[in-house]
């Protein structure tokens, strides 16, 4: 619980870091806060946290599950252990009383924005806890994203705002989006026990995450898209690196 309670610190600090941006940044602070925001978000958290490691749903090279796990640690999202174990749930149990953040039965601010209350079931990732690169980043999680800001503020100080924080506050932000908005805002082109749905906005915002109903009908399908207006940019990355 106490690791709940620094995540949600930092993501406080995070959002708070919207306001520096408005104020004092450049247009090439907002190019890296998106590039950022691409790493953790399209390779961190979409390709490797969700579709890799919840889903085991495309096969990488072999160095890309370590470098995409550091990058959806920097992301501010949660470990790999806990972000995916949370995950699982939300599929078995999906819009039940028993989903972790469902919008049905909980509020929507608290799905939104404290979903790090959840207490994550380690034993939901057998397969992941074998790892020991996922024990490092579960163990040590706060303190590679101090590394991180401390490196970052040796090159410049401002950094640490426009490649870490806001990016991380767009991130949250996006990814709860999908469990919430996607929820309760959208299209179904399937039918099934749960209610996602497929959000135009979310589809593009959030890397083809928002195509929410196609997913849970086809979990283990790497591309989310499913009629040709549904651009997927994770699940094209997906296939171009299986190819490699």
């Amino acid at each position: 619980m106490r690791s709940a309670y620094l995540l949600l610190l930092f993501q406080i600090v995070a959002h708070l870091a919207i306001f520096p941006m408005v104020a004092l940044a450049k247009p090439q602070d907002y190019l890296i806060s998106l590039t950022i925001y691409f790493l953790t978000g399209c390779i961190g958290m979409n390709m490797t946290y969700h579709r890799l490691l919840s889903h085991r749903s495309w096969k990488p090279p072999r160095f890309f599950e370590a470098i995409g796990a550091t990058l959806g640690t920097l992301g501010l999202t949660g470990s790999s252990l806990a972000w995916c174990a949370v995950h699982r749930d939300h599929h078995q149990y999906a819009d039940t009383i028993h989903d972790p953040h469902s919008p049905h039965h909980s509020t929507f601010w608290k799905v939104q924005f404290l979903s790090m209350f959840y207490r994550p079931n380690l034993r939901r990732v057998p397969d992941l806890i074998k790892s020991p690169i996922h024990r490092f980043l579960h163990k040590n999680y706060f303190f590679v994203q101090l590394f991180y800001v401390l490196l970052l503020g040796l090159v410049d100080p401002f950094l640490i705002v426009s490649a870490y924080l806001f990016p991380a506050a767009i991130l949250w932000n996006a990814g709860s989006a999908v469990n919430s908005i996607g929820h309760l805002v959208g299209y179904k082109l399937f039918t099934c026990k749960d209610e996602s749905r497929n959000n135009w906005l979310l589809g593009y915002l959030v890397w083809g995450e928002g195509w929410h109903n196609n997913h849970h009908r086809f979990p283990k399908k790497s591309y989310f898209g499913n009629r040709w207006y549904e651009l997927d940019v994770t699940g094209l990355l997906i296939k171009i690196f299986q190819r490699t």
